[in-house]
């Protein structure tokens, strides 16, 4: 009888503490539901560079001394007929060159002189077409040499101190490289023109020499009129 009150008291004690547990559980539920939902994080938006300093830059800077980048400035200075016209004349200087070289190579004799004459002629009109477009270029210097001067006018003038000068200066910089690009292509071009002349002047020699009475009146003509237009008669 005693073993059976036992049980009785173990079988309550047990419902007692499933209920209490069934309880606990319920209420923890129901807690996680009435809780509101927490708001998403916003979206991570990284900082705004600072704005860049706005410096004048009168002419794009030198990235390099390549025939392209020389091409590019004087064609930004002088137009794009400009430097189609001095490429074509630039070759005819270097082909004529040539030509002049392989004559001189020859023998030249009276019967030769209209040919020679006429090849010299060739060679002044491709020579002196050759100087007025280098004069365009070294417009294109001076231009590059002028933008160089108002860069340093205005770092000057404004007062600024640190990077914002900085960037004047190598602004500065950039021209001058664009400059000595310019300045070591008329260089080169004259150096051209000069092989040219030089051969020229050895072409109306030869016929002076060469060409019997025909080739010595014309080389007296010729240095007359070179005389008179040095000394502003012509």
């Amino acid at each position: 009888m005693v073993a059976f009150w036992v049980i009785v008291v173990i079988a309550a004690v047990v419902a007692v503490i499933l209920m209490l547990f069934n309880l606990a559980e319920g209420s923890s539920k129901s807690s996680i539901r009435s809780a509101p939902p927490k708001p998403p994080l916003p979206a991570w938006t990284p900082p705004r560079p600072p704005a860049p300093l706005r410096v004048p830059v009168p002419v794009a800077t030198a990235s390099g001394r390549t025939p392209q980048r020389v091409r590019a400035l004087l064609q930004q200075q002088l137009g794009q007929a400009f430097v189609e016209e001095q490429e074509r004349v630039r070759l005819r200087v270097l082909e004529q060159e040539r030509k002049v070289a392989a004559r001189l190579a020859r023998a030249q004799s009276l019967r030769d002189f209209e040919e020679l004459k006429a090849l010299h002629a060739e060679s002044r009109q491709a020579a002196d077409h050759a100087y007025r477009l280098m004069d365009q270029a070294r417009t294109a210097e001076n231009q590059l040499w002028s933008s160089i001067k108002q860069t340093y006018r205005a770092r000057d003038g404004s007062g600024t101190r640190g990077a914002y000068r900085a960037q004047y200066t190598q602004t500065a910089n950039s021209l001058h490289r664009d400059k000595d690009m310019v300045h070591d292509y008329v260089v080169q071009y004259r150096a051209d023109v000069d092989r040219l002349n030089k051969n020229t002047g050895r072409l109306r020699d030869s016929i002076n020499a060469n060409c019997g009475p025909k080739g010595r009146e014309w080389y007296r003509a010729l240095m007359a009129r070179t005389a008179a237009r040095r000394e502003g008669r012509l």
